[in-house]
C-alpha cells in the first residue's frame, strides 16, 4: 500500500504577476507545456488591475496543477513569493518572472539531474564529506539563463562559470537555480519586503545554509530585457526604499561573519564589492551629475560601514579567488585600486566620465 501523503511533488514553480498582460501568457504557456508533469504552479496576483487576474481565475480554473494567490493589496514582488512559497508543497522551487520564460524541455533536464546518483556536489558544511554516489542529495542546482530582447531571440547565452564556493557565494538571480523547499521553511529564509535587490538578498540569506550545491551547463530560463527603458528611475526606487542601499552589504557582512573558512570570506567580501562597482557603472550611468554622485557616497558611505575593517586591512587581487567572470574581476580590482589609492575625490570624477 502506498502512502500517498510521502510522495512529494518534484517541482513549485513560483511566480509574482501584476499587471501583467503583455507577458504573462508567454511565462505560463513555457511552464505549463513542459513535457515534464510533476510540478504545480503557484501564482500570487499582487493587487493587478489590469486583466490579470481574470485571466488567471480562468487559467486555474482549466488546470489543476495552477494555484492562484490573489492579493487584495499590492506588497512588492518579495511579499508576494513569500506569500506563494508558503503554499509550495514541492520538493524543489523554481522561480520564474511574469515577463520571462523557461525553455522547452527546462523540466525534463532539472529532474533527471536532481535524480542522477553522480556528481552530487560539494557538502560545504564539511568538504571533507563524501557525498559522491549518495542519491538526491543536492540542495541547490544552477543552470544557465538566456538574455533575450522584447520578442524572445537571443541577445546572449550565460551559462554558469563557477563551481564550489565561488559559486555558493554568486548565486545573485532566483530564476538561475532549483532550490530544496526545506532548506528554506526549516531555516525561516525570505525575500525581504519593500525593498529593492530582494533575489540578492534572498541567495546571501540561502548560502549561509546550502550544504551541497551542483551546476549544470545549460540554459533553461530566458529573462527578457526592455531594451527602451532605462535605469534613470533607480535612484528614485532607492529613494523610496532607503535601507535597500545597506541591505546587500549586510547581508554580506553577516554571512562573513558566520563563515569559518578565510577563502569563503574573501569570495564574500568581493560579492560585496561586485554589487558596489556595479551600482557606480552600471544602473547609474545614465543618471544626472548630482544623481550619480549623491548614490556613489550613500553606498560608499553604506559599504565602509559593513566592510570598514577589511576595506582598510586587505588588498583585493586579480587572479585568486577566481570569483565571477575575469571581466568581472578586472573591472572590481581595477576600481578598488583606483578608488583606494588615487582617493574618492577622483574615483567621484572618474564615475562621471564613465557616463557620458
Amino acid at each position: 500500500i502506498i502512502n500517498c501523503l510521502e510522495i512529494m511533488m518534484k517541482f513549485s514553480v513560483i511566480m509574482p504577476a501584476y499587471n501583467g498582460m503583455h507577458y504573462i501568457d508567454a511565462a505560463v504557456t513555457s511552464v505549463l507545456s513542459q513535457s515534464y508533469a510533476d510540478f504545480e504552479y503557484i501564482i500570487t496576483d499582487d493587487g493587478s488591475t489590469d486583466g490579470t487576474r481574470d485571466y488567471l481565475e480562468k487559467l486555474s480554473k482549466n488546470d489543476a496543477r495552477v494555484k492562484v494567490i490573489f492579493l487584495e493589496k499590492n506588497g512588492g514582488i518579495g511579499n508576494a513569493r513569500n506569500t506563494a512559497i508558503r503554499e509550495a508543497d514541492g520538493e524543489y522551487l523554481l522561480f520564474i518572472d511574469q515577463d520571462d520564460f523557461f525553455v522547452d524541455g527546462a523540466f525534463d533536464m532539472l529532474a533527471a539531474r536532481l535524480g542522477a546518483e553522480a556528481d552530487c556536489g560539494t557538502n560545504f558544511a564539511d568538504p571533507a564529506e563524501d557525498v559522491y554516489g549518495a542519491a538526491n542529495c543536492t540542495d541547490v542546482l544552477c543552470f544557465g539563463m538566456n538574455r533575450v530582447r522584447e520578442d524572445g531571440s537571443l541577445i546572449q547565452a550565460f551559462p554558469p562559470e563557477l563551481s564550489g564556493s565561488a559559486l555558493r557565494w554568486d548565486l545573485c538571480t532566483v530564476w538561475t537555480y532549483a532550490v530544496r523547499r526545506s532548506i528554506i521553511v526549516d531555516n525561516g529564509i525570505e525575500f525581504p519586503v519593500d525593498s529593492m535587490n530582494e533575489d540578492m538578498i534572498f541567495s546571501l540569506r540561502l548560502a549561509r545554509y546550502t550544504d551541497r550545491i551542483e551546476r549544470m551547463d545549460e540554459c533553461l530560463y530566458s529573462h527578457r530585457i526592455n531594451e527602451l527603458s532605462t535605469s534613470n528611475n533607480m535612484s528614485a526606487k532607492f529613494d523610496r526604499y532607503p535601507d535597500s542601499r545597506r541591505l546587500v552589504f549586510e547581508e554580506c557582512r553577516n554571512a562573513y561573519d558566520a563563515s569559518g573558512s578565510a577563502s569563503d570570506r574573501k569570495l564574500i567580501f568581493l560579492t560585496a564589492l561586485a554589487y558596489y562597482y556595479s551600482i557606480q557603472f552600471g544602473i547609474f550611468r545614465k543618471d544626472a551629475p548630482d544623481t550619480k554622485l549623491k548614490e556613489y557616497r550613500l553606498h560608499r558611505q553604506a559599504l565602509e560601514e559593513c566592510f570598514g575593517d577589511y576595506l582598510h586591512g586587505h588588498s583585493v587581487t586579480l587572479f585568486r579567488p577566481k570569483c565571477r567572470r575575469f571581466i568581472y574581476r578586472l573591472v572590481v580590482w581595477v576600481s578598488y585600486r583606483m578608488e583606494k589609492y588615487l582617493g574618492q575625490a577622483f574615483f567621484e570624477k572618474f564615475i562621471l566620465l564613465m557616463g557620458r
